[in-house]
């Protein structure tokens, strides 16, 4: 008898738990027949006029030459001295939007004299600047201006004897901050000498490029 009673309540149970699904199913049916359709707001934001044209993906060695040689004749006639560090083509205009966007470049140049970096748009077939604007951060080095702190590691005689002796190899490159003592408004370059099998680290050298010098040297054991 005991467990007659025990089946029938759990039969009780599963009958109550499949009229509390039954129910609550058309409960969220009929909300959801309640709900209005969803309403589509148009985009406020007005269109964006964009340049018309073909766009080059890049600039030509002569035309990269032409804005870096009418930059650095500029800037000799300002008595400053600076680095092209990249020219890159650009879809940048005018204020009136005038312009031709196959013509616009885009450069980023060091100016070693006022330790300043800017972003000029120019004309890659004059090299005349169109507009620029300032940069906050500080840019990385080019190419020619980390070939250039090498070749002032290696007209240090010190640093020229060991690179002959060791068969030394050079790489490296980044902007550092000011070694300690010297000028602050100035831009350093940090040069690794290495083995020959590049295995062991020889020096550090940090070069000052606004001096064409070199700042300081030592070894990390």
């Amino acid at each position: 008898m005991r467990n007659y009673f025990h089946r029938l309540g759990r039969i009780a149970l599963v009958t109550i738990a499949f009229a509390a699904m039954f129910w609550l199913g058309l409960g969220d049916l009929a909300l959801a027949q309640e709900r209005p359709d969803p309403v589509v707001v148009p985009n406020p934001r007005p269109p964006i006029d964009r340049p018309v044209g073909r766009i080059r993906s890049t600039i030509s060695d002569g035309e990269r030459a032409t804005v870096g040689d009418r930059l650095r004749r500029d800037a000799s006639e300002r008595n400053e001295r600076i680095r092209v560090l990249a020219v890159k083509p650009s879809v940048d205009t005018d204020k009136e939007g005038n312009g031709d966007p196959l013509s616009r470049a885009t450069s980023v140049v060091f100016n070693y004299t006022t330790n300043r970096a800017t972003r000029l748009h120019v004309d890659s077939r004059s090299g005349a600047v169109v507009r620029q604007e300032t940069l906050s951060g500080v840019p990385q080095s080019s190419r020619e201006e980390r070939d250039q702190a090498m070749t002032v590691v290696k007209n240090l005689p010190e640093l020229s004897s060991l690179i002959t002796q060791e068969n030394a190899a050079l790489e490296g490159g980044f902007v550092v901050s000011p070694p300690e003592g010297r000028p602050i408004d100035h831009r350093y370059l940090q040069i690794k000498i290495l083995s020959s099998d590049r295995r062991r680290l020889l020096r550090f050298v940090t070069v000052d490029m606004t001096s064409n010098s070199v700042a300081n040297t030592f070894q990390r054991f």
